[in-house]
C-alpha cells in the first residue's frame, strides 16, 4: 500500500509501519536498510517500509499480513496488490488435485468466445509440485492453485492445497477499504471472495459454504457502453471541437453535427480550455 506524503497524519502512519518492521525483526528476521521499487527504507522477513519524495510504501507478506493490515490501515491508502487465499486440507495426499482443477479451468475457458478466453498456464518446480495460474497478472485479478506442502516444505501444510487470488490496484484498493468497515471477519470475507472467484471460472471449491455474506465491493468493474461513450466525448470530441473552432465558424460545425447553431454553449468550451 502507498500513502501520499501530504496527508495530515502521514508521519504517524510512517511510524506505525516502522514499528511493524521492528516487530518483524524482533521475531528473528534480519533487519536491514534497503531499497525497493524506487523507495528507500527498512525491511525484515520480506516486509518493507520505504519512502520517496511524494509518498511512502508498506509491504507485508505471509500469515501475519492480516495483523499488519489492521495496525497500518490508512483511509488515504492506495493498495496496488492484495492477496486473498483459502488453504484446503485433504484427507490424503492427492497430487492429481491441481491437475483436476486445471482441467476444469480449461473446459470452462473453451466454452468462452476466443476473444474472452483467459490466460491459463502451469508452472512445475523441482520437488515443489505445480502451480496452476488462471488469468493474467496484467488484469485486475489473477488466481492460482498449488500444493502448499510441497511449495513451503512446512509439515503443518500436510495434504494442503491453496486457492489464492491476487488483486491489483482498483480491485485491491476496494477490498482493502472494505475490510476496514465491514463487520464480517477477515477469514469469512476471504473465503467468500476466493470461492466466488474460482466458481465463476468453472473451478470446483470444496470449501464453499452456504450462508457466507457476499462482499460488497465489485469483483470486476465493467464500464457501461454509455460511460465509454461519455469518456470518448470528453477525451476525443471536445478537444477536436476546440481545434475546429480555430479554422471553421460555429454555424458550419453545428451543421456538420446536425444540430441548431444555438444548441452548443461554446463559451463553456472556451472557459474549460483556459
Amino acid at each position: 500500500m502507498t500513502v501520499p506524503s501530504d496527508v495530515s497524519d502521514y508521519e504517524e502512519w510512517r511510524r506505525k509501519c516502522l514499528i511493524q518492521i521492528e516487530r518483524r525483526a524482533n521475531s528473528g528476521n534480519a533487519y536491514q536498510t534497503t531499497s525497493r521499487l524506487g523507495y528507500i527504507g527498512h525491511s525484515a522477513g520480506g516486509w518493507f517500509s520505504g519512502e520517496r519524495y511524494q509518498d511512502s510504501i508498506f509491504i507485508a507478506t505471509g500469515s501475519e499480513a492480516g495483523k499488519a493490515y489492521e495496525a497500518t490501515y490508512h483511509q488515504q491508502a492506495h493498495c496496488s496488490r492484495l492477496d486473498a487465499q483459502v488453504t484446503l486440507q485433504l484427507e490424503r495426499d492427492d497430487q492429481r488435485f491441481g491437475v483436476s482443477r486445471y482441467g476444469e479451468a480449461i473446459t470452462a475457458n473453451n466454452r468462452l468466445p476466443s476473444a474472452r478466453r483467459r490466460k491459463l498456464r502451469q508452472l512445475s518446480e523441482w520437488e515443489g509440485g505445480s502451480t496452476y495460474y488462471i488469468g493474467s497478472r496484467r488484469s485486475s485479478t489473477m488466481g492460482r492453485i498449488y500444493d502448499k506442502m510441497r511449495e513451503s516444505k512446512d509439515p503443518r501444510y500436510l495434504n494442503c492445497w491453496r486457492y489464492e487470488v491476487e488483486l491489483h490496484n482498483r480491485e485491491a484498493t476496494q477490498a482493502y477499504h472494505y475490510l476496514a468497515v465491514t463487520d464480517i471477519p477477515q477469514p469469512a470475507v476471504a473465503e467468500n471472495y476466493v470461492a466466488q472467484w474460482f466458481l465463476k471460472r468453472g473451478i470446483a471449491c470444496p470449501f464453499w459454504l452456504d450462508g457466507i455474506p457476499d462482499p460488497l465491493w465489485p469483483m470486476e468493474e465493467k464500464h457501461s457502453d454509455a460511460t465509454r461513450k461519455i469518456e470518448w466525448l470528453q477525451r476525443q470530441v471536445r478537444p477536436a471541437l476546440r481545434r475546429l473552432r480555430e479554422i471553421a465558424d460555429d454555424a458550419t460545425i453545428a451543421e456538420a453535427l446536425g444540430i441548431a447553431p444555438g444548441s452548443i454553449v461554446w463559451q463553456a468550451l472556451e472557459m474549460e480550455a483556459e
